[in-house]
């Protein structure tokens, strides 16, 4: 090699050595054979340590999702090697395939999370979760019962299934929360039930946990209620705490597929009622609380630690208020246009001149 050729040579080796260096003492260097590791071997290591913080019905979506989208597209490449645009791309073929906004947005969620963790973990530099423009969820409305719609509702109901609906209306429970409720988590004395669970079914099988986002709350309830919960646990067996609402089993809760198909929507079609499902009624609930008392009310009895969750998914403006608030506007309009008609009237200029805008 040229003498030449050789100092060139050493030359640039001194400076990717004192790049390394820098790197180094920055503490931005990462280590090459680390960031080898494949975005499968990863995604197994990130979930068995996030996995002693998760729910059940969390831990098995995020599994559902990193076997079913992620794996199958990413499993094989080096998750030093994983870059936006395949990311981007990966987003766009779900939803050429059809898939939900939702679902789509779980599963980018689950992969942005994977891939904080190798930043952190001094294998990238950054993450390759970004810029990425996802799908909208749209949200649906919930229909707002009126009390009247609701006893009409319960009207066509018997037995523990007249209590359940009466806590889901008047309590604002969710359904989940509701077949969770054991006899220990009703104080009847001071009109109280303690929302400590909650029951989903994964895979086919019913799986107890703690409520929704870990909100575990006490709520006051109406005093019907408490008449008509306390008659029912009168006739609970007396070892034990059993569970307030039981299936043909009575050590097992309700399943929902069963509830909704034979009980709820029969009830809700009797009622003139087709449409509604079991969550509007928790809807129903945080209008009727806050319309009177509050957002803030609303959201504390349903569990929620920021109250825009509660007005984003549930409370609504309640009609009467809205046509309250048409009439009110008008009113103040009319007061302005009369005030101004009074002063255009002690004015020499063009009395009564209302410039249109």
């Amino acid at each position: 090699m040229p003498r030449a050729s050789r100092s060139a040579t050493i030359t640039d080796a001194g400076l990717w050595l004192d790049r390394k260096r820098v790197e180094i003492e920055e503490g931005r260097w990462l280590d090459p054979d680390a960031g080898k590791t494949t975005v499968g071997e990863w995604a197994d290591r990130w979930l068995a340590s996030a996995r002693p913080g998760l729910k059940a019905t969390t831990d098995a979506l995020y599994a559902g999702l990193i076997r079913s989208r992620i794996k199958p597209k990413f499993g094989t490449v080096a998750v030093a090697d994983l870059r936006p645009i395949m990311v981007a791309e990966w987003v766009a073929e779900m939803r050429s395939d059809g898939l939900s906004a939702s679902r789509i947005r779980h599963a980018y969620i689950v992969l942005s999370q994977m891939m904080a963790a190798p930043v952190d973990n001094d294998m990238r530099s950054s993450s390759p979760c970004r810029g990425v423009k996802l799908p909208r969820i749209t949200q649906a409305e919930p229909t707002i019962l009126t009390p009247e719609q609701v006893e009409r509702l319960i009207g066509q109901l018997r037995g523990k299934h007249r209590v359940l609906v009466m806590l889901l209306a008047y309590a604002g429970l969710r359904l989940g929360e509701a077949f969770a409720l054991r006899r220990s988590a009703v104080d009847l004395a001071s009109q109280r039930i303690h929302v400590v669970a909650s029951v989903t079914e994964i895979s086919g099988k019913q799986v107890f946990d703690l409520p929704k986002s870990h909100q575990t709350r006490e709520i006051t309830i109406p005093a019907t209620v408490v008449t008509a919960l306390q008659r029912l646990i009168a006739k609970l067996p007396e070892e034990g705490d059993p569970l307030v609402f039981t299936g043909d089993r009575l050590s097992r809760p309700l399943r929902y597929g069963w509830w909704r198909e034979y009980i709820f929507d029969p009830a809700a079609e009797r009622a003139g009622l087709p449409e509604i499902t079991p969550k509007d009624l928790r809807a129903t609930h945080a209008t009727w609380v806050a319309d009177r008392l509050g957002v803030m009310a609303a959201a504390k009895r349903l569990g929620h630690s920021n109250a825009s969750v509660t007005t984003r998914h549930y409370a609504r403006a309640v009609q009467a208020r809205e046509d309250e608030a048409a009439r009110t506007l008008d009113a103040m309009r009319d007061q302005a246009l009369k005030a101004r008609e009074r002063h255009d009237d002690g004015d020499d200029g063009a009395a009564g001149v209302l410039v249109p805008v």
